[in-house]
């Protein structure tokens, strides 16, 4: 199968799936989210692929939602608040859901910018192996918005209520060593030693029963899975009124711009 946004191999009972649009710093589309959902139906249906890894091509895992892409639906949105629902659920909700209950093991490897949707991915990955240069970007409040993607659930479940009060409300970079000491990265490494850290962690999650593997996971997400849920409905439920203020729209267009934005709240 080919791919246009994303690369998929696999070795040694490990899966790779590499967002795969470096030139815009791997920002997620509609269609990478599309490619994204069939490589995990192959791994998902490859009995001998015990482990998946989400990675980025390039200089960065990813800098989030296509803005661009965005841009163009924004105003769409504004006058249909339920169109804009049902589009999130569509695409980012479902792949969000099912990557927290994929049942094989999920490693996220994070170098440069992991912002906004792609935050939202590692979160829902199992573990996250991250280079030391490396930043999570929770920056939702900076564009006039909730933070989505399960932010609300899974950041402070994480690393704690008063630290992911103080990141979603002020939308600042989270480092690789605050994200470790708050326990949101399992690893930090230098970015010579990342594949390598990932690969070792892959092998342990190898090493184990598969269907224990797999019936531990279950058994978390049981409990996780109704929360996390929950979050996202309430989530894009604030996100549709949010989408039709003021404040939004000029946040997007001062991003294109590359300015500071003019916020009104209103």
């Amino acid at each position: 199968m080919s791919y246009s946004n994303i690369l998929y191999d696999s070795k040694e009972g490990v899966a790779f799936i590499t967002l795969n649009r470096p030139k815009v710093l791997n920002a997620v589309s509609y269609p990478m989210m599309e490619e994204i959902n069939k490589a995990m139906d192959v791994v998902e249906k490859d009995d001998s692929i015990r482990v998946l890894v989400f990675r980025g091509a390039g200089r960065a895992f990813s800098s989030g939602a296509d803005y661009k892409e965005m841009d163009e639906l924004v105003g769409n949105w504004q006058k249909d608040p339920h169109a804009y629902m049902k589009h999130i659920k569509k695409w980012e909700h479902t792949l969000l859901l099912r990557l927290r209950r994929f049942e094989k093991p999920t490693i996220a490897e994070i170098k440069g910018y992991a912002i906004g949707v792609a935050m939202g991915m590692a979160l829902c990955c199992d573990m996250r192996v991250v280079s030391e240069e490396a930043k999570f970007g929770p920056r939702f409040v900076k564009l006039g918005l909730l933070a989505g993607d399960g932010d609300c659930y899974l950041l402070p479940a994480l690393v704690g209520y008063g630290h992911a009060m103080e990141y979603l409300l002020t939308g600042e970079f989270i480092t690789a060593q605050d994200a470790y000491r708050m326990g949101l990265a399992n690893r930090v490494v230098p970015i010579d030693k990342l594949e390598q850290t990932t690969l070792e962690l892959a092998q342990k999650f190898m090493d184990a029963a598969p269907r224990a593997v797999a019936s531990t996971k279950d058994a978390l997400n049981r409990v996780l899975m109704p929360a996390l849920q929950a979050d996202l409905d309430n989530v894009v439920q604030l996100q549709s009124m949010l989408k039709q203020t003021e404040d939004h729209p000029e946040a997007l267009k001062a991003f294109l711009e590359k300015r500071k934005p003019k916020f009104k709240g209103r």
